[in-house]
């Protein structure tokens, strides 16, 4: 049996590549009290502090607060301001309690509501649901800039003639003589 055939690298295939390991995550500075999301690449969440410039990892996802999607099983979909990834909210239509779907930051221009429902959750008798600051713990490198073990490609998995091609040219990209 032939090996299968590996796809070319493009600069469109990377992207698309790249794009599939990428999630929006959220970051606290303890020192500038101060929180961001960003986009960062799976499976490092690292983001740096744009005022103190440390490198922080990303908080838990059942830390995070944020603007909030949540799905019932009954069909109802909304959004809230007020969402945290660990506390349930209750539907509107069915009564069930719903975990959140996906989290993300707060419109920046939030505007007035669009719903007469009140935010209700579990945590909401506890103030639970609050606003609460949490830090990220700082980023200990490892040294490793390889995205993922599954993006690369051994010299023994190519034909030892396209093997020694690419990285010929690899090299005369770089202004050295093969």
């Amino acid at each position: 049996m032939e090996p299968q055939q590996q796809g070319r690298l493009t600069a469109k295939n990377l992207q698309q590549h790249q794009k599939q390991f990428r999630e929006l995550r959220q970051f606290g500075c303890q020192p500038c009290n101060r929180a961001w999301w960003k986009t960062v690449h799976a499976p490092k969440f690292v983001s740096r502090c744009r005022k103190c410039k440390v490198r922080y990892d990303a908080i838990p996802v059942e830390l995070q607060h944020g603007r909030g999607v949540f799905e019932c099983p009954c069909g109802h979909r909304w959004t809230n301001c007020k969402a945290k990834g660990q506390l349930e909210q209750d539907c509107k239509r069915c009564g069930r309690m719903v975990r959140v779907t996906s989290i993300g930051p707060p419109p920046r221009n939030p505007g007035q509501r669009r719903s007469a429902n009140r935010h209700s959750c579990e945590g909401c008798a506890t103030g639970a649901c609050r606003f609460q600051f949490v830090p990220s713990k700082k980023h200990q490198s490892t040294g490793s800039t390889v995205s993922t073990t599954a993006s690369v490609v051994t010299l023994a998995s190519l034909n030892p003639d396209e093997g020694m091609d690419l990285i010929n040219a690899a090299f005369n990209r770089l202004g050295f003589a093969s």
